[in-house]
């Protein structure tokens, strides 16, 4: 197989790569979300459900991209980052957006910087409703499991 790095991500597949990167153990329920019923990602979505994690709703469609926003949210919840009460600065970011405060942690650790022009200067965005690559995902895990450990 290949990685694919520039391949969007599903929540399934974000969820997967969350709880192994906090070395959490599966439990062998099975989920209430019917999208994972039978699926690869049934486990993954039956601790997530069991976590109460915010993103896994069982009426969600868990094979569906997911979004910069889902997928920041989720990996802090997972790892036990608390997310505070501070708004994201980013001007595409309302301060109503549902993920704001995880989007506003995930800048403050240096998770995320925003948008760049070709030049390098910052844009102010995030796109938080956009989907999210596989190298975009890997990085924000990668160092939030860094943070974590030192």
């Amino acid at each position: 197989g290949q990685f694919g790095v520039t391949n969007p991500v599903t929540l399934a597949e974000s969820l997967k790569m969350s709880l192994q990167a906090a070395a959490i153990e599966l439990d062998a329920g099975v989920p209430r979300n019917p999208s994972a019923e039978g699926e690869w990602s049934s486990s993954y979505v039956a601790k997530a459900e069991s976590m109460g994690l915010d993103v896994f709703a069982p009426d969600r469609d868990v094979n569906q991209p997911a979004t910069r926003a889902e997928v920041i949210h989720t990996a802090l919840e997972v790892m036990g980052v608390p997310v505070g009460i501070k708004m994201a600065k980013f001007s595409d970011v309302s301060e109503n957006h549902k993920y704001t405060k995880a989007i506003a942690m995930a800048e403050f650790l240096g998770l995320i910087t925003g948008d760049l022009a070709p030049d390098g200067t910052p844009l102010n965005t995030f796109r938080p409703d956009d989907p999210i690559n596989r190298a975009e995902v890997v990085k924000i895990i990668a160092l939030l499991k860094s943070l974590l450990e030192n």
